[in-house]
């Protein structure tokens, strides 16, 4: 029994169980409780007892803040029992300053109390289940760690760090009533052991109903790609989808999460070719406007991910969105990889679209607003004349030589030397003339060694 008080007229009980916690605002002499709540915290996690729409505890050690607790049982609990004592108390002018006093004494007394049960309920939970549960916004915390309890299999916790997202949204369809048996289905997926990719289709078709009969993750599995593709389409096509999340703010996320959420406005799908995997991140060339993109994976590497499907993991063409995200441009991991295998002159033109992009520093590092999309600083150009005009020199000052593939060799090197100072100088007419003469050049030396 916690007194807040001398002459408080509010009393909390409560009962401290290994796996449970039973907490009671109760009036002095009344017959039943006021408010009587129950935790349950292992085996089947519930909350008894509250009114509706306070099952969503935030789980930290302690009350939250009052942003993040607008359901939080404990700041429920809180927030009755000073409305209880606050009525048996003078208010207005017929307050006296003892009253004022005596008001802020059994404030911080009640603030105490409900903070040590919270931290006390803390110390109950399964404590692997509450952190991953910690990672994700407040008010799906609760949900979140009852699911994993309950989860024999440990898939969903292997979600919770492969996939994230694939939580968030369940959890949005379990908001909404209609679509609460898609997210029951959806979890039910997960820990059969359902990949990821068809996990998340299926999941979408079912709340958007975009090719009828694909709601499940097994025809999945033997669907074409096509119909894939139009499914996972669907969400990056309708901005309308994010503007209304990022409006309503259904999780209460914080600002910078909800800039997060808002900047996926800007996502860019289609058809790109993997050009290079760099140490930072791959490049990502389109094939509909020849932009160039540096994409990095949120969790792994792109060319870890690719080689499961393609053994270089380079010179691979995919469908794919790819997403700004706090500076930078990541994929959305889902990417429909292609079964084509290409040849030098498709490679060398890609190679080629990403050399001047480069040169021009237009290589895309984000999208979005002008002012937040940077791009690659070109890189300062340097001043090559002199040192191959040495080598020129040095070329033209050779000798007679002893034999014909010596003089053939030499000829090569005076007029690569030739063609080296032509791209230099930048005149297109004689930099033609130089590569013609060097490809003679070449021959001769092919002819040479023939003999």
């Amino acid at each position: 029994m916690a007194e807040l008080g001398d002459h408080s007229p509010v009393h909390v009980r409560s009962w401290l169980g290994d796996d449970r916690i039973i907490v009671e605002v109760i009036r002095p002499n009344a017959a039943r409780a006021r408010r009587r709540v129950l935790l349950r915290l292992r085996g089947k996690p519930e909350i008894a007892g509250a009114w509706f729409g306070w099952n969503q505890w935030t789980m930290v050690a302690g009350l939250p803040p009052s942003r993040a607790a607008r359901r939080d049982p404990f700041q429920m609990l809180l927030q009755e029992t000073a409305q209880l004592v606050l009525a048996g108390l003078p208010a207005g002018r017929s307050a006296t300053q003892r009253d004022r006093a005596t008001a802020r004494r059994w404030g911080r007394r009640m603030r105490d109390v409900f903070r040590d049960l919270a931290m006390a309920a803390t110390l109950r939970c399964d404590a692997a289940a509450r952190a991953i549960a910690l990672r994700f916004s407040p008010c799906m915390r609760w949900w979140l760690y009852g699911e994993l309890v309950r989860d024999s299999s440990g898939r969903l916790a292997q979600l919770a760090s492969a996939c994230p997202g694939a939580l968030v949204f369940a959890f949005a369809l379990r908001e909404q009533p209609a679509f609460d048996p898609a997210c029951d289905r959806m979890l039910a997926d997960a820990r059969l052991g359902i990949p990821l990719p068809r996990l998340l289709d299926a999941a979408i078709d079912r709340w958007l109903g975009i090719v009828p009969g694909l709601d499940d993750p097994e025809r999945i599995a033997t669907a074409d790609m096509a119909q894939r593709h139009a499914i996972r389409s669907k969400t990056w096509s309708t901005p309308a989808l994010i503007d209304d999340f990022v409006r309503d703010n259904p999780f209460d996320l914080p600002e910078h999460q909800l800039v997060d959420a808002r900047g996926f406005r800007h996502a860019v799908r289609g058809r790109f070719f993997v050009e290079r995997i760099l140490k930072k991140h791959a490049i990502f060339v389109s094939t509909a406007d020849s932009r160039v993109f540096a994409v990095e994976g949120l969790t792994e590497r792109i060319d870890e991910l690719l080689s499961r499907t393609s053994p270089l993991g380079v010179a691979t063409l995919l469908d794919a969105v790819v997403l700004p995200y706090r500076g930078r441009l990541v994929w959305d991991g889902l990417s429909n990889v292609l079964p084509m295998r290409f040849g030098p002159g498709i490679r060398a033109s890609f190679r080629t679209t990403y050399a001047r992009a480069k040169e021009r520093g237009e290589v895309i590092l984000a999208i979005g607003e002008p002012s937040r999309a940077p791009v690659l600083p070109r890189t300062k150009a340097r001043d090559w004349q002199q040192a191959v005009g040495h080598i020129v020199a040095a070329a033209h000052a050779l000798g007679k030589t002893d034999t014909a593939l010596q003089s053939a060799a030499f000829a090569l090197l005076k007029q690569s030397a030739s063609l080296a100072s032509a791209a230099i100088a930048g005149d297109r007419e004689a930099l033609i003339d130089a590569a013609k003469k060097t490809r003679r050049a070449l021959d001769k030396v092919s002819r040479a060694l023939e003999q």
